[in-house]
């Protein structure tokens, strides 16, 4: 049995959620996590974004840098990372080990079984103390208040990034609802920064900052403007934008990741960064941010034809990249433009496919299904497209999907929907570059 179903072997009798059994485990272990300092980020989307601009900033500026983040594209070994580099086979199977000699410790002081991301999280305490790290970028998994990465003490930081309903059966019915199980992640004293839109979502996450005593600092309140020119290529494309906030005030900042939604992101991150008080020059910050990528977010892996990935899986994310679409792109309708679309069940299907029928109505579509039990089927894609008068080829399989989007005549191949499947069409499109 191989480490990784292992885990999964402890995490089928997983305890009740909650931070008490994960605080036990990391008491044991003799508290890892305490050994460096961690900015912790949560939000529904743009915290990966967030976290991949964090992680450039430093370690430009020459710090060693963890980052802790979910999902994976291609491997678990990805959401342990030192600057650039993956935890290896070996060290991941060496400390999975170690932290799952606790588990029937755990059990029988009445701690229950570690999940699988708990296992993982605390990997990554232990990985970064012992590659004596200086900084810890970690990532909430779900919600943020009862979420395991909550067990930290204090951060040097904590962000909140863009929120919307997404996990409604853990978090909530409504945004505010959602806004509050996100904010449970402030800590008192420690600086808080939001790049969510919404006026209400502030109101939250600002009353429980103000509950804490936290410096409170919103993207919101600060003027941005952003460049229409593009400067796409074979090696991608770059934005930029204008930035006067909080006393600081940057011209022709260039960023790698497309659409206002990464320009707000790459705004937190630096509202972050000032407000942690660590020290990065001004040159050190623009070398970061535009170094910065996020795979599988608006990814632009080839120019003939244009062949854009989108990890877009919620209505927020999809209508984010839409809007980058549309920037980058001009719009769909003088050009032969294909959408590769397939999703989880669990998300808003419904919405998110009437979405892409307005905005591409002139389009082609392939429906298909990423792998797994949440797997939408690629069916109902098909059906509810047609029943809106667009033609829409339904491919389950992703692999024979994509070889019928690259046998196409097509200007744009445009990919959207579950990371599951942005990962294996992502492998598919670079075993040809």
């Amino acid at each position: 049995m191989n480490v990784i179903d292992r885990i999964f072997e402890v995490n089928s009798k997983k305890g009740a959620p909650g931070l008490s059994r994960i605080r036990r485990l990391l008491m044991l272990m003799g508290n890892p996590e305490e050994k460096f300092r961690i900015i912790h980020v949560a939000g529904t989307n743009g915290k990966g974004s967030t976290s991949h601009y964090l992680r450039s900033i430093l370690v430009q500026a020459g710090y060693k840098t963890g980052m802790f983040t979910s999902p994976h594209i291609n491997t678990y070994n990805e959401r342990i990372q030192v600057n650039y580099d993956n935890i290896s086979d070996a060290d991941f199977e060496r400390i999975a080990d170690y932290v799952m000699s606790f588990k029937d410790q755990l059990a029988e002081e009445g701690y229950g079984y570690p999940s699988l991301f708990e296992i993982l999280n605390v990997m990554a305490y232990q990985y970064f103390a012992e590659q004596k790290i200086d900084y810890m970028i970690s990532e909430v998994g779900i919600g943020g208040r009862n979420d395991c990465t909550n067990a930290i003490p204090a951060p040097v930081v904590t962000l909140i990034t863009q929120i919307g309903l997404d996990h409604t059966e853990i978090l909530g019915d409504t945004i505010e609802e959602v806004a509050c199980q996100k904010a449970g992640i402030i800590k008192s004293n420690v600086p808080v920064i939001t790049s969510s839109w919404e006026s209400e979502v502030e109101a939250v996450i600002r009353e429980e900052a103000e509950e804490k005593n936290a410096p409170f600092a919103s993207v919101n309140d600060c003027r941005y403007t952003i460049s229409d020119k593009y400067e796409l290529s074979d090696e991608g494309c770059t934005q930029s934008f204008d930035l006067a906030c909080d006393g600081i005030e940057y011209k022709n900042i260039r960023i790698s990741m497309l659409g206002e939604h990464q320009v707000r992101n790459a705004i937190a991150a630096i509202l972050a960064i000032r407000a942690s008080g660590i020290a990065v020059t001004e040159g050190e910050l623009r070398a970061g941010l535009v170094k910065a990528v996020n795979p599988g977010r608006f990814e632009v892996l080839g120019t003939k034809p244009y062949f854009v990935i989108d990890g877009a899986h919620n209505m927020n994310g999809l209508k984010a990249s839409i809007e980058a679409f549309n920037n980058v792109f001009g719009n769909a309708d003088n050009k032969k433009t294909l959408v590769l679309f397939g999703c989880f069940k669990d998300k808003d299907f419904r919405g998110m496919i009437d979405m892409l029928g307005t905005e591409f109505s002139s389009c082609s579509f392939i429906a298909t299904m990423p792998e797994g039990g949440r797997a939408l089927n690629s069916d109902m894609i098909k059906s509810i497209l047609e029943s809106e008068g667009l033609e829409c080829r339904n491919i389950p399989e992703p692999s024979e999907a994509y070889k019928a989007a690259i046998d196409g005549d097509y200007d744009i191949i445009y990919v959207l929907g579950s990371i599951y499947l942005i990962s294996e069409i992502r492998n598919m499109k670079r075993k040809e570059l």
